[in-house]
């Protein structure tokens, strides 16, 4: 439950800060409140029970240091998590402390150590207006299992906000972490498809439909249903996470406090769609690896390369590569070719540009700088024989506003005497 390094990590800490474990009673009586001192054996032959132990060593003589509890035995706070849970927990009694600001610190401290174990202290009720903490474990349900797929670092970050808000009991905040969540996987998504930014207004089912369409999760596009009933359900969820954030977490004022049990369900939900979510964007490139690779081929032709972009389109056998292709097939392929297609001669500066005209009008701004970027200090790329000058020199005719600086300045040295067909 709890390991041994969590325990020598918030008592080291404790010894950091200084704090009196007792709180403002003797250790008598803070150790009588949690154990029958006087039922538990002497360490000292003088005396019948560890209560005799506890008088002559800290307050007779006081040759045990302040933290001897840790290595006593007979108390068990390092080999028993249920005592060491009780002790912690008691250090913060409002009999044991009364100091709202200290109480509040120290719970911060282990909370901030236990939640490596799964728990935490959590208020159960209140004595005299007062806290009183119990420990809970705090039940994660759920891993997200494609945490490594968020690119977004957005995304991933709330993530990590929604259990790091929790044990701060911070409840509303989790709520609008775990709403940001699903939002950033949405926007991953959507770029990872489209290789656009995905539009910043419309609320979060809005955001969900551009989503649902892309992944072909839509009522009309699928007719199974049995699928059917699953993408409803995704699609209730979203909904209730976005109400659940507006009605209760920080982002408005909340109208009501959240319970543990709601924000469990707000993060969970949220991490089980996004497994689906990337799940699916996966499933749909099964079986397609062979796109590009068929691409490759069928540009690996002399009287393919030169073509134009629409004569390229056009062509019989690319046409039939490319209708197999949905948005995120194309935005997979374009990617692949920029960041993998190895351009060693000038044959592959051939095939490397001729792919680059198939889907130039899919090209976003970043792309082109991308490009460029893998292409400007490749001598089978540059002038006089490569095809990067006639590449943004095609750019510069159709979408002059992806030119920065530099690119102007590349086109001025490196302008085309005769004109290529994009």
């Amino acid at each position: 439950m709890i390991s041994e390094v969590t325990k020598r990590n918030i008592f080291d800490e404790l010894k950091i800060r200084n704090t009196n474990w007792s709180g403002r009673l003797d250790e008598v009586e803070f150790l009588n409140r949690l154990f029958d001192i006087e039922s538990l054996p002497t360490t000292d032959g003088r005396f019948q029970n560890m209560r005799g132990d506890i008088w002559q060593h800290r307050i007779n003589n006081n040759d045990w240091d302040d933290w001897w509890i840790i290595s006593d035995t007979r108390l068990n706070l390092m080999s028993d998590d249920d005592t060491f849970l009780r002790f912690i927990t008691e250090t913060i009694h409002p009999v044991v402390r009364n100091d709202a600001k200290e109480v509040s610190e120290l719970l911060n401290v282990f909370n901030g150590h236990l939640a490596a174990d799964g728990w935490k202290l959590v208020e159960k009720t209140r004595i005299s207006n007062k806290p009183i903490y119990v420990a809970v474990e705090f039940k994660n349900d759920f891993e997200f299992r494609n945490e490594e797929e968020v690119s977004e670092k957005y995304a991933g970050d709330q993530l990590k906000k929604c259990t790091d808000k929790i044990v701060r009991n911070d409840y509303e905040g989790a709520v609008s972490s775990a709403r940001a969540f699903v939002e950033g996987v949405f926007f991953d998504i959507y770029k990872r498809i489209t290789g656009e930014e995905m539009p910043q207004s419309g609320d979060l089912p809005d955001k969900y439909k551009l989503i649902k369409n892309l992944l072909k999760l839509s009522q009309e596009q699928s007719p199974d249903k049995s699928f059917k009933s699953i993408c409803d359900g995704f699609s209730k969820i979203v909904h209730a996470i976005d109400n659940l954030s507006n009605s209760i977490g920080d982002r408005h004022v909340p109208s009501t406090k959240p319970e543990l049990y709601e924000v469990e369900f707000c993060i969970n939900s949220a991490k089980i769609m996004a497994d689906f979510l990337y799940g699916r964007l996966q499933r749909e490139y099964q079986g397609k690896e062979n796109l590009f690779d068929g691409l490759i081929a069928v540009l690996d032709s002399d009287n393919k390369r030169a073509l134009s972009g629409d004569e390229l389109r056009a062509d019989p056998a690319i046409a039939a590569i490319l209708e197999k292709c949905d948005e995120y097939i194309i935005s997979l392929l374009k990617d692949k070719f920029i960041d993998d297609y190895q351009i060693d001669s000038f044959k592959q500066n051939d095939i490397f540009f001729a792919g680059m005209r198939i889907f130039f009008d899919k090209l976003s701004k970043s792309y082109f700088e991308k490009i460029y970027n893998k292409c400007k200090d490749n001598n089978q790329t540059l002038p006089p024989y490569g095809g990067l000058k006639y590449f943004m020199n095609d750019v510069l005719q159709k979408k002059p506003d992806y030119l920065s600086k530099v690119h102007n300045d590349f086109l001025k040295v490196n302008k085309p005497k005769i004109e290529v067909p994009f």
